[in-house]
């Protein structure tokens, strides 16, 4: 059997070698863009980009040189046997150097160009090789298998000592790489989760990380520094390591150095937490050890010592900081943003709005606020950065838990810079109507919206739509609405008039509003007013309520000219706004003494009414 094998195998390397007698070295320049998942990182994406490139280049190749071989593999008693009848694949990496022109990584692609060189002329010497050292050997397949096995089981017993000391024993005697011994990952993995610690192991992993001079050093890092920051402070031994390595890794390494370091700094505000979690959280590095770290690692990157093909931009690591420090140790952006803003480009600024309006969000305070003003003043509008912002507008718009704090907010961000909220609302998500009651509102440049006058005309327009926008509009000019007064009364004269059973609610309530809004105490708004107490529907007699309230005195005359003409139940309204008054108490109390109640409704209203007048002021 091995002479006739012997025979065929000299015969195919007979026929090959005619066919590539000629064959030289080549160079080919290939690209390939890989289509990230939602599970890639950009160190994971790069990989499999390169994997890409090379699986199709040497398919290309193959049928270049017209390999026929295949291989057959049998394995007895862990005995490989390997028949080979060429597998081009199987060596090409053997004859193959890599080299990268370029790369691109947009956070959904990883783009790849790379120069790769083939030599065709030592594929027969390298299949040779293959022959002689894997014929005949224990399989290592099986080998590989049976040693995974042997660790899951170590690791699904790792409660007990013994098992995790002989998974450390077997990691301890074993090298690290993707291949046989992908399973040091599985140990790296579960021990992070379990929290075990061994100072041995962990030196271990360090001097591997060290002496790894392949690709793997990147995964490798990562994992190791994702473990040993979580089971026990980094000394600086170990931090001089993870420095050291990032000037030999990919730049992008750097960014998930900077996630793992955050994730594993204490959070302050930790009394949510179970007791189990605390002291977890207690084990951690402290803020003073991450700010002397990523000052460290801004410094390195200053200086062109993050990454070593391409180094990391001081932008670039500053755009991986910030966001991170305000979704996981806020605390620290105070100290951090002004400073690293500054350093990141256009597009690392506008990826940031969503980070910085959430950071807001979570928390809103004058300190916050600071961070979303100064944001807000250095950002390049576009669309996201748009939507980001008009979303953080509208959340403080319809806060009602603290709306002076929130409106107060958000009429410090615009007026910080008008300009650049005329251009979130100009390609905010939104219609032109709502688009112009903001403009109005904020009184921001280049708007498209009705002048004053012409808002004032729209409630005079034969359409009951354009009569509601006016008057929403006119709202929307608050207290600026002061000089069309007289419109706004003759329009609800008029409704007044015409009206006999069922008033336009939405068009009277915004009308009383704007009345409100200007102070409008003369005796024609007082007395619409009055009247929109008795209105057909409960948001009119609301608003007629919260307008007289807000007059306070000032409209009390008036209200006692009304007052015999009202209805009674208006009457009853009318008084319990009466006990709200601030100011003339003594006046209102003579008044309601001398009301007569026509029944136990306004009796008793005049009772409250009295009490909260003799009250002390707040």
């Amino acid at each position: 059997m091995k002479g006739v094998f012997g025979l065929r195998f000299v015969l195919l390397l007979m026929i090959f070698f005619c066919g590539v007698a000629t064959a030289e070295v080549e160079t080919f320049v290939r690209d390939y863009t890989y289509n990230a998942s939602e599970n890639d990182s950009k160190v994971s994406a790069r990989k499999a980009a390169m994997q890409q490139l090379q699986s199709l280049l040497i398919q290309e190749v193959g049928v270049q040189v017209r390999s026929t071989f295949e291989v057959d593999d049998t394995v007895s008693n862990d005995v490989l046997t390997r028949e080979v009848k060429a597998n081009y694949g199987t060596f090409a990496r053997a004859f193959t150097q890599t080299k990268i022109l370029d790369e691109r990584w947009n956070g959904e692609t990883f783009y790849i160009k790379a120069e790769v060189i083939v030599d065709t002329d030592n594929l027969i010497e390298t299949i040779q090789q293959v022959y002689v050292q894997q014929v005949n050997v224990p399989a290592k397949t099986t080998v590989c298998e049976d040693t995974r096995e042997k660790v899951k089981k170590l690791l699904y017993n790792a409660h007990r000592r013994e098992s995790v000391a002989e998974a450390i024993e077997l990691a301890m005697n074993n090298p690290i790489d993707e291949d046989c011994h992908d399973w040091q990952f599985m140990i790296i993995h579960n021990f992070k989760s379990l929290g075990v610690h061994d100072d041995d192991y962990r030196q271990f992993l360090f001097e591997q990380i060290k002496q790894e001079k392949s690709s793997l050093i990147d995964r490798l890092l990562v994992d190791v520094l994702n473990y040993a920051i979580r089971v026990n402070r980094l000394s600086d031994d170990e931090w001089q390591v993870v420095t050291e390595t990032l000037a030999l890794t990919h730049s992008g390494v750097v960014n998930s150095v900077i996630a793992t370091l955050i994730n594993g700094t204490q959070v302050l505000d930790d009394h949510k937490y179970s007791e189990s979690s605390k002291k977890s959280n207690a084990q951690k590095q402290t803020h003073d050890a991450l700010k002397a770290q990523l000052d460290e690692l801004l410094h390195l990157t200053g200086q062109n010592k993050i990454g070593l093909d391409e180094p990391a931009t001081v932008s670039q690591v500053s755009s991986s900081i910030l966001p991170r420090l305000m979704s996981y140790q806020p605390e620290l952006v105070p100290d951090y943003y002004e400073r690293l803003s500054r350093q990141i480009n256009r597009a690392g600024l506008q990826r940031l709005s969503n980070s910085v309006t959430n950071y807001y969000k979570k928390q809103p305070d004058e300190e916050r606020l600071n961070v979303v003003k100064s944001y807000f003043n250095q950002v390049v509008i576009n669309q996201a950065v748009s939507n980001s912002l008009y979303g953080l507008f509208q959340r403080l718009e319809r806060e009602r838990k603290s709306p002076e704090l929130s409106m107060a907010a958000l009429k410090s961000i615009i007026n910080s810079n008008k300009d650049q909220a005329a251009l979130v609302m100009e390609l905010a998500r939104t219609n032109d109507k709502t688009r112009n009651l903001w403009s109005i509102r904020f009184d921001l440049p280049n708007s498209s919206a009705c002048s004053l006058k012409e808002c004032a005309a729209m409630l005079f327009d034969l359409d009951k739509r354009t009569q509601q926008t006016g008057a929403e509009f006119l709202v929307a000019y608050g207290e600026r609405a002061k000089p069309i007064k007289n419109k706004v009364i003759k329009k609800l004269e008029r409704i007044r008039a015409l009206n006999k059973v069922q008033e336009p609610t939405h068009l009277v309530s915004s009308l009383l509003k704007v009345l409100e809004q200007i102070d409008a105490t003369d005796d024609q708004s007082v007395s619409l007013m009055v009247w929109g107490l008795g209105g057909a529907s409960k948001k009119t007699q609301d608003q007629a309520r919260a307008s007289l309230t807000h007059l306070g005195s000032k409209a009390l005359p008036q209200m006692i000219v009304e007052f015999d003409q009202a209805k009674q139940y208006v009457q009853r309204r009318m008084i319990e706004v009466m006990g709200t008054f601030k100011t003339d108490r003594a006046k209102t109390d003579n008044f309601l003494k001398q009301v007569k109640p026509a029944n136990n409704h306004i009796r008793f209203a005049i009772e409250d009414a009295r009490e909260s007048l003799t009250l002390p002021s707040s």
